[in-house]
């Protein structure tokens, strides 16, 4: 061979390796935090501890250079990486010191629980053998470490004998299901459904499906169960019914659309499959298919006039087929409402939020930009009663918290908010909003919010602005059945399938330039914005304050408690358990 040949060989050897090499066979030494840190080469450490775990998962250095990993992570603020290098440590290494450390990080048995129930919740659909007894093995380590706190909510209990069903751990499966309630007589029939070997996996799925409204972990279990389905069961109607509603109820459209094209070939004069497959062909078709789903609509609400679906049909043709009319009377108007604020800047912000929680009780709350002034104001009222309140200026603020019989006034310090806000667009189109508040105690940090909102490069002219009300509006799932001017203010109504039965899910939005006022009514929540000056914005008042003495502080970690009593309002409410049923947020 030639020295030409020899080199010509050489070097397709070298590409051939180049192109074949994988950087976690690669990571043979143990990746060292310190340098790699000091150098601010955060990101490249954590790939090459991701690299050395998937290659030396079993070894005697993996614990160890996973709680390295997770130290920086959590010093460098790696949400997601934490979140790894945790479940890293909680599964594969719960017997060692750095697992039991990263049990402890958890503030009680209930948030070590809730991380777990993340971790199954994520993985339910392509649960296997290996990460089933991996996840199995970390819920007995977080029972030892924790107690009993661990296993007490249904839907984990469900989740976790699913997993231990998949494990062939017996006894696991066993505990979990005799620590159910007993008082719940669905989730006894969900767990009948799940785990008695004598019904059969469709049986199983279309079950438990009927019983997801009661009792929402049901939907995990129904995903599990699909993802073993054979291919030809996942043809019959029954289960493509069952995946064409969970798939909406997730907006996954693109997905749904060829589902749903199948199920309606398979049964054409079905209310429920004709709509749904109308609805998503509005959703991500293309001129001709959205004109082929408003007949499908009208021609079987004309066939099957007497149909429990007849009318859902014929009010989503009517708001399909003006769709494009009435959104482009939207983007003018909120166009014009921008293009206001960019020659004259509101001096002042208001908002108004009521909000109706699930047990019936209600949240309503009032927050106050005044750039001008540089004054700030934000109030949570419960049920009537001030529970959490702030003001400031530049010469300090004052709080108030329900347990508390006075108005704490910070000395010689203030709190302002820091708002920022933007729209990004991803590779596959979709917009990003970020509307964000943190705090400074500068009165600097109050910028102008709608200065802010009017700079945003996808609000600049009127063809980006189309596109994100496109995407906020349509590919959400929503059509406008109304967009009308009257006495000056504009009428958007706003129309949604319900996915689990006929009807819809409304939501009216009304903007009046004149007035300078919008208002959003959405299921159980209402908003109201005012803006301008303060003559303009004075109908829009906050609640009054409890006539209470006040008390002066130096205290600076008032703010601390300020933020952890705004984010505990909603804790107790919103939390969902097993039987709750799944509330009707429209996404």
């Amino acid at each position: 061979m030639t020295r030409h040949n020899r080199t010509v060989v050489s070097l397709v050897l070298f590409l051939g390796g180049v192109c074949c090499w994988n950087p976690a066979s690669a990571v043979e030494t143990v990746p060292d935090p310190e340098p790699a840190v000091a150098a601010g080469r955060v990101d490249e450490y954590l790939v090459s501890a991701r690299a050395y775990l998937a290659t030396h998962a079993n070894g005697d250095r993996a614990a160890r250079v996973a709680l390295d990993a997770l130290m920086v992570a959590s010093t460098h603020r790696k949400a997601a990486a934490v979140t790894e290098f945790k479940a890293i440590l909680v599964m594969d290494h719960g017997k060692t010191l750095a697992g039991r450390f990263a049990l402890s990080q958890f503030v009680d048995g209930k948030g070590c629980r809730e991380f777990l129930d993340g971790i199954i919740s994520k993985n339910v659909g392509s649960l296997r053998l290996p990460m089933a007894r991996k996840y199995i093995s970390g819920v007995r380590r977080a029972a030892e470490f924790w107690g009993p706190e661990v296993l007490s909510d249904d839907g984990f209990l469900l989740k976790t004998a699913l997993a231990a069903d998949v494990a062939g751990d017996k006894a696991v499966r066993l505990q979990c299901l005799s620590r159910l309630k007993r008082d719940k007589p669905a989730v006894a029939r969900v767990a009948k459904l799940a785990f008695d070997p004598e019904i059969d996996a469709i049986k199983k799925i279309v079950g438990l499906q009927k019983l997801s409204a009661d009792v929402p972990v049901a939907t995990d279990l129904v995903t599990h169960f699909l993802g073993r389905l054979p291919e030809a069961s996942r043809a019959r109607p029954e289960i493509l019914r069952v995946s064409g509603n969970n798939l909406l109820s997730d907006n996954r459209f693109d997905e749904a659309r060829d589902v749903l094209r199948q199920l309606v070939k398979a049964v054409p004069d079905d209310g429920q499959a004709v709509v749904w497959s109308a609805w998503t062909e509005a959703i991500v078709g293309d001129g001709v298919e959205v004109g082929t789903a408003v007949s499908s609509l009208r021609s079987f609400a004309r066939k099957h006039e007497k149909s429990e679906w007849a009318d859902t049909a014929t009010r989503l043709a009517g708001a399909v087929a003006g769709h494009r009319q009435r959104l482009s009377t939207v983007v003018d108007e909120f166009g014009a409402v921008l293009a206001d604020w960019r020659k004259a800047p509101p001096q002042l912000v208001k908002l108004q939020l009521v909000h109706s929680l699930d047990n019936g009780s209600k949240l309503d709350g009032f927050v106050s930009f005044d750039v001008a002034a540089k004054q700030f104001e934000a109030t949570a009222v419960r049920n009537g009663g001030v529970a959490v309140a702030i003001r400031s200026a530049p010469m300090g603020s004052r709080l108030f918290f329900a347990e508390d019989p006075v108005i704490y006034r910070l000395k010689g310090k203030a709190i302002f908010p820091q708002p920022r806000f933007s729209i990004t667009r991803d590779v596959d189109g979709s917009f990003k909003g970020l509307v964000q508040l943190t705090t400074s105690n500068k009165p600097t940090a109050m910028q102008d919010l709608t200065g802010m909102i009017t700079s945003s490069e996808w609000l600049s002219s009127r063809k980006k602005l189309a596109e994100v009300v496109n995407h906020l509006v349509i590919k959400k799932g929503w059509h406008p059945s109304e967009a009308v001017h009257r006495e000056g203010e504009l009428r958007l109504r706003l129309l949604r399938p319900r996915v689990g039965r006929p009807g819809f899910h409304e939501t009216t939005i009304q903007l009046d330039r004149r007035r300078q006022r919008m208002t959003v009514r959405l299921n159980r929540f209402d908003v109201t914005i005012a803006y301008g000056n303060t003559k303009a914005t004075e109908w829009l008042a906050g609640p009054d304050w409890p006539d209470v003495p006040e008390k002066t502080t130096a205290d600076a970690s008032m703010i601390f408690r300020l933020v952890g009593a705004a984010s505990n309002l909603l804790s107790d409410d919103v939390s969902r358990t097993a039987t709750r049923p799944s509330p009707g947020v429209t996404r």
